[in-house]
């Protein structure tokens, strides 16, 4: 897949999507992955380690593992941000990802080392920005993507999702 380098207001331009780096993050890099489902990535590292945080739009139903990262796991079933989510680990390196069905994001959380889960988790959650509003039911900057995100999908297999966005938070979903 081509990869493009790019700048943080690069991605928002081009997604909608807000992409954060910790504030004690160095060597942050960011870049879009086109390919049929265009993953917009940030790179950096933090306290020595090297993390790789991705977004996805996407008509999966089920949370994927983008990070790139290729090796046996032992995986864990977690939560961010009220999400239902894998962590998976080994010696070597760690992976978190979870889904937003509605409006069809997939996200990822990659390390290039051991993380335990709530230490992952915990910077899953300041990276992740939702595009359908906060808890409280206020819009946020990513309802204009929650918008954007709106249409007719559909995968390889022919399995089809429509999104309708209805406008505070609310979507009609017909899978």
């Amino acid at each position: 897949n081509p990869i493009e380098e790019t700048t943080a207001e690069g991605i928002t331009e081009a997604s909608g999507f807000v992409l954060t780096a910790p504030e004690d993050a160095e060597d942050v890099k960011y870049a879009i992955i086109n390919a049929d489902e265009p993953t917009y990535e940030m790179s950096f590292t933090l306290d020595g380690k090297e993390y790789c945080y991705r977004v996805t739009p996407t008509v999966v139903v089920e949370a994927v593992d983008s990070t790139g990262l290729n090796y046996e796991w032992d995986y864990e079933d977690v939560t961010v941000a009220g999400f239902d989510a894998k962590y998976a680990s080994n010696d070597e390196a760690t992976a978190l990802y979870w889904l937003d069905i509605v409006p069809g994001i997939n996200y990822s959380l990659g390390c290039d080392a051991n993380v335990a889960a709530e230490d992952m988790i915990a910077l899953a959650e300041t990276l992740f920005a939702p595009v359908q509003g906060d808890s409280d039911g206020d819009e946020t900057d990513g309802s204009e993507l929650a918008q954007l995100m709106a249409g007719h999908y559909e995968d390889e297999n022919s399995n089809t999702v429509d999104i309708t966005y209805t406008g505070m938070s609310t979507y009609d979903v017909t899978i």
